[in-house]
């Protein structure tokens, strides 16, 4: 979860952003992407807020900077200082957000009274999730992820909104989030279930690598690695699949794996996976562990033989 001070600082960049001419959606997140802790799913969920407040206006493909938004812009660049510390919680002399908010509302407040309500309008949306007590706010995301059957209930309990999300929401969040390459591992795959989890996402201007050892359905059954191999060509960049399975050796791990994220998972891809079995995993932006799954996936695929 992104701390305060960093949503902040990232309105400003998506209204800066839309000021040097990144006129749509997907242009801002291709644009603000690079940055090395920007994911394409913060992008997303703060342009609205963006909107919200009028500091952008007009359709996709047609936003433009509003003065509010050029006000607001010049705000946060003279308050530089104050917004790292309200991004980076971690120093000693730590104190709540809300008296980091406070501290910063009182010398500005005079000025430009309009901003200074927005900040705390900002606060108030943005960290709902995020205690006020004196405890370290991180700038990476951290939830868990399930698949609730219908026979269980009605699906994620409402009291855990925010902390979990639903397993195909987690595959779609790491899948914004890659830039250049994503990472598949999965012992077991179904073709059409594939196609449903993926299909309705941007992916045109990423690889895909895919680790797996379904003998069954991918080996043993040509036409369907064709419907596989035939998706991928059509959605990604490029595509390659590695098949490995030896004597008592599986890749098991079920992981989407992206530069910026991970989800972890106990759901295949297959049907039952989605819609009929009790699934459990984690969705996380930490770069430590992102970093470490990107290591031992790509030895895991390295060992792996194309099909």
């Amino acid at each position: 979860m992104l701390g305060i001070g960093s949503k902040i600082s990232l309105i400003a960049d998506v209204i800066r952003s839309v000021n040097s001419g990144k006129n749509s959606l997907e242009e801002v997140v291709e644009d603000l992407a690079k940055q090395p802790l920007v994911l394409g799913s913060d992008i997303e969920s703060i342009v609205p807020l963006a909107r919200k407040f009028a500091f952008i206006e007009g359709e996709d493909g047609d936003l433009c900077i509003t003065k509010q938004g050029l006000e607001f812009m010049k705000y946060v660049d003279a308050t530089s200082r104050e917004t790292s510390e309200l991004a980076s919680p971690m120093e000693e002399n730590y104190r709540t957000l809300d008296k980091l908010i406070m501290d910063v509302g009182a010398k500005y407040e005079k000025e430009n009274k309009q901003v200074f309500d927005d900040i705390q309008e900002i606060r108030r949306l943005t960290s709902k999730h995020i205690s006020n007590a004196p405890e370290a706010a991180s700038d990476y995301e951290l939830m868990l992820t399930a698949t609730m059957p219908q026979g269980l209930g009605k699906g994620i309990p409402l009291q855990l909104s925010g902390s979990v999300i639903n397993h195909d929401e987690a595959i779609r969040k790491v899948i914004k989030d890659a830039r250049r390459e994503l990472y598949i591992s999965a012992p077991y795959i179904e073709p059409e279930t594939f196609r449903m989890l993926v299909g309705n996402c941007v992916t045109g201007k990423i690889s895909c690598k895919i680790i797996t050892s379904d003998k069954d359905r991918l080996v043993d059954k040509p036409y369907k690695l064709k419907q596989l191999k035939t998706f991928l060509g059509s959605h990604f960049l490029d595509s390659k699949i590695h098949f490995l399975k030896r004597e008592n050796v599986i890749a098991h791990a079920k992981v989407w794996l992206s530069e910026k994220s991970v989800h972890i998972t106990s759901a295949n891809i297959l049907t039952n996976s989605q819609v009929e079995n009790f699934e459990l995993g984690i969705y996380s932006t930490n770069a430590s562990l992102v970093s470490a799954c990107q290591i031992l996936v790509n030895k895991v695929w390295e060992q792996g033989t194309k099909i």
